[in-house]
């Protein structure tokens, strides 16, 4: 068996026996499968305006840090966020409030959406304040709010 041959025979045997998510479409390893998450490559994908009106109606019933039970409800917002992780929630969640470290806001159930944004503009104002409001990365600034709605959801 030459060469060429044994590469093939591997590739087949991995597509056989391998989980696909290890897998390059063209039977290869993912190298970056086994890295550790924070240093995989991005495969970024952004929350559409739905996406966040959802995760504000999910927040409003299950309050922050009730993740899960958010991706498993059987109202609309469920059957919408069920497509994303819990962690994608969980960082979703830290831009509609506008904040890095979403610690203090477990267990946090606010009374409605319009508490959210009360929440988001006062952290807005605070990062402002302080020079720590990174405007080139929320989803508040425009030119990426026009670049997001081009991506698919």
């Amino acid at each position: 068996m030459d060469d060429a041959q044994r590469t093939e025979y591997a590739r087949r045997m991995r597509r056989l026996l391998s989980p696909p998510e290890i897998l390059m479409p063209d039977g290869e390893i993912d190298q970056e499968f086994f890295l550790p998450a924070r240093f995989r490559p991005s495969k970024e994908r952004y929350f559409a305006h739905e996406d966040r009106e959802a995760l504000a109606q999910a927040l409003v019933c299950h309050g922050f840090g009730n993740w899960e039970a958010m991706r498993v409800d059987s109202r609309p917002f469920g059957l919408r966020l069920r497509q994303w992780t819990v962690e994608d929630l969980e960082n979703a969640a830290k831009q509609l409030v506008g904040c890095a470290d979403i610690g203090r806001y477990l267990g946090w159930q606010p009374a409605n959406a319009a508490a959210i944004v009360q929440e988001l503009e006062q952290n807005r104002a605070n990062g402002l304040a302080r020079g720590t409001w990174d405007s080139v990365r929320h989803w508040l600034n425009p030119a990426l709010a026009a670049s997001n709605a081009e991506q698919p959801s």
